[in-house]
């Protein structure tokens, strides 16, 4: 993802995003988010749906503090994989841990259907795409994959790449 859209993820999330560029010895996201801006639109449904849990499950305890913090986003295999660390008070209440687990899987839900998505959209760009047959597969519109589009995948290295 580009710097500048990482920024602003960022700066949007900044709960869910706190260990981007955190340090490299004990977070994923000291490289960033590693895939293309074609998903940038679907990883911030993704990180809006996630706060939104995160609020529900908060204003109903006041106490529990319970928190989402991303651990790693990169692509893998032709989709967007979005790995995380779940933070909340020490000793929850059995009605809390009833309302953690209830949480989790909804938010793990999010994050598988972020993933399926990815897999049908172009990394590049993110119009609706294919996934390629490579022995490491990629997402890409018939433009992108053509190279008739302006647009680069840029990686946590700050290089572009088509």
């Amino acid at each position: 993802m580009t710097p500048a859209r990482e920024k602003e993820l960022v700066a949007k999330y900044p709960d869910i995003l706190s260990r981007c560029g955190g340090d490299i010895q004990e977070t994923c996201l000291a490289w960033g988010m590693e895939h293309g801006d074609g998903w940038a639109n679907l990883l911030e449904s993704l990180l809006k749906s996630i706060d939104e849990e995160c609020k529900r499950i908060n204003s109903k305890y006041d106490d529990l503090e319970f928190r989402i913090v991303a651990e790693q986003i990169k692509e893998k295999y032709g989709s967007i994989r979005f790995y995380f660390d779940i933070l909340y008070c020490l000793d929850p209440s059995e009605e809390q841990r009833i309302d953690i687990d209830v949480s989790l899987s909804r938010i793990d839900g999010m994050v598988r259907m972020a993933e399926n998505l990815s897999s049908m959209t172009c990394e590049v760009c993110g119009l609706t795409g294919k996934k390629s047959k490579d022995i490491f597969p990629h997402v890409r519109c018939s433009k992108c994959a053509n190279g008739e589009s302006d647009a680069k995948v840029c990686y946590f290295d700050g290089q572009e790449k088509l």
